[in-house]
């Protein structure tokens, strides 16, 4: 009898000692799941959003005269979705475009650094990467005369005519009208642009429903067939929700 109470004693102390064992790997399992390891996982195991990729291959020509036409030519991928939006920027002119390839008109003068971002289609944006081109003022000189008493080609006037709405919601379609005059040639060019959402046409007159939320400085100028700018005159036009 004595035998079998010692086989019953080592029989209840194994299965106590195999019970805290199990404790202590479920316990330790518990905590090594409530800390994420450094892989790129989310809840469940799935394989986090991968950001997008932009690259500016080229922009041609690098430096030009204002008014003359320049072609920027972006690269986007993402490996695990897809590019939803583009941005183009320029730390002089604003928002430039919101396409992957383009050609552009309006650059003014001066040495521009031109940024190009992308986001993709669950909202992870590209790191930003840069580039550069130089605008220069156009040779002909704005007023006064020449050394032999002629006249020299004189700058145009740029004038808004009407802003349907300069208090809307945003989506609301605005239009705009403009005009341009020169005393000693014609117009031929004409710029919009805001101080939030950047270049927004290059037509004397347009329509937009694409204004950010914000109060937006609204600038238009014009330039003649010498390549003469305008003075840049401004209006305000506010896009509120809460309107």
């Amino acid at each position: 009898m004595k035998y079998v109470y010692l086989a019953l004693l080592v029989v209840i102390l194994v299965g106590s000692l195999s019970l805290s064992s199990c404790r202590l790997a479920y316990r330790a399992g518990q905590e090594s799941n409530s800390h994420p390891d450094a892989s790129n996982t989310q809840p469940g195991g799935a394989t986090a959003n991968q950001p997008p990729q932009a690259r500016i291959i080229s922009i041609s020509p690098n430096e030009a005269t204002q008014g003359d036409t320049v072609s920027f030519k972006g690269q986007a991928t993402d490996a695990d979705g897809t590019v939803k939006t583009y941005f183009w920027q320029s730390n002089i002119d604003g928002i430039i475009s919101r396409v992957e390839s383009f050609d552009f008109n309006m650059l003014s003068a001066g040495t521009h650094t031109i940024s190009f971002m992308v986001v993709d289609n669950l909202g992870a944006k590209s790191e930003v990467v840069t580039s550069g081109v130089v605008i220069n003022t156009p040779n002909a000189s704005h007023s006064g005369s020449s050394s032999n008493g002629a006249d020299l080609n004189k700058p145009p006037k740029a004038f808004i005519q009407s802003v349907s709405d300069d208090l809307a919601k945003p989506g609301d379609t605005i239009y705009f009208d403009g005009i341009g005059t020169d005393a000693d040639g014609t117009v031929v060019a004409y710029r919009w642009r805001s101080s939030i959402d950047g270049t927004l046409s290059n037509l004397a007159s347009f329509s937009t429903n694409e204004l950010s939320e914000g109060r937006h400085i609204i600038y238009f100028l014009v330039i003649d067939n010498n390549g003469a700018q305008s003075d840049e005159i401004q209006y305000q036009v506010d896009i509120n929700a809460r309107r």
